[in-house]
């Protein structure tokens, strides 16, 4: 936990443009409050989530195929 945080801290300080997500989503939270980071929080869960579960069926589906076939 402490690792991420001084990471996230590092990239607020050190590169704070171009913006990527969580520091968008600082931006937003600091300027604007919870109510307005909430929508982008849960999109940001949901494409972690969606990923996931993509490369969990990508990488766990067995070829019929033998190798010589």
């Amino acid at each position: 936990m402490a690792r991420a945080v001084s990471e996230f801290g590092a990239v607020i300080l050190l590169a704070y443009f171009p913006k990527t997500a969580p520091v968008y989503l600082y931006d937003v939270f600091v300027s604007q409050g919870l109510n307005a980071a909430l929508p982008i929080n849960a999109l940001l869960i949901l494409l972690a989530v969606i990923i996931l579960v993509i490369f969990k069926f990508v990488v766990s589906k067995p070829s019929k195929k033998g190798i010589y076939t």
